[in-house]
């Protein structure tokens, strides 16, 4: 018995159990991201009805930046599930989590409240210049490692 329980506990067991769950939870997360980006969806579709039939035209342009806020949402819940799914199929998943950062960043510079503190401003600008430097760097690296 004492046999059995030390070969269920070795090493390389252990390690392919570990990676199993691994899977499992990639998995539910991948699906519970399917329905987050199903939702938000019909949150946009319903948003645009409603801002479609209740506004005069003309003045949809003020309404522009929430739209444009909710359709980032939907490519970050994009970009996370493909992050899921990069995971599970072991590709380069640094990469992915820089753009998703990336995504993130430009999402909050396009629905940036311009009132508040000049030194977010200057903090987001510092983000993106960081962020796309460390992209361009592992897109460099990915690209003559294949």
């Amino acid at each position: 018995m004492w046999q059995r329980i030390k070969v269920l506990f070795s090493d390389q067991n252990f390690v392919k159990a570990t990676k199993s769950f691994e899977k499992f939870i990639a998995k539910f997360l991948a699906l519970v991201m399917v329905g987050i980006i199903v939702i938000g969806v019909l949150d946009l579709i319903v948003f645009l009805v409603n801002v479609l039939w209740s506004r005069p035209i003309g003045s949809i342009g003020i309404i522009l930046i929430e739209t444009f806020g909710l359709f980032l949402n939907i490519l970050i819940a994009f970009e996370i599930l493909e992050n899921v799914t990069a995971s599970l199929s072991q590709t380069a998943i640094l990469e992915l989590v820089i753009a998703t950062a990336l995504t993130a960043v430009a999402r909050k510079i396009i629905i940036f409240d311009t009132k508040g503190n000049s030194n977010n401003i200057a903090a987001l600008g510092f983000a993106v210049i960081a962020l796309a430097l460390s992209y361009w760097v592992i897109r460099q690296l990915n690209r003559t490692e294949h």
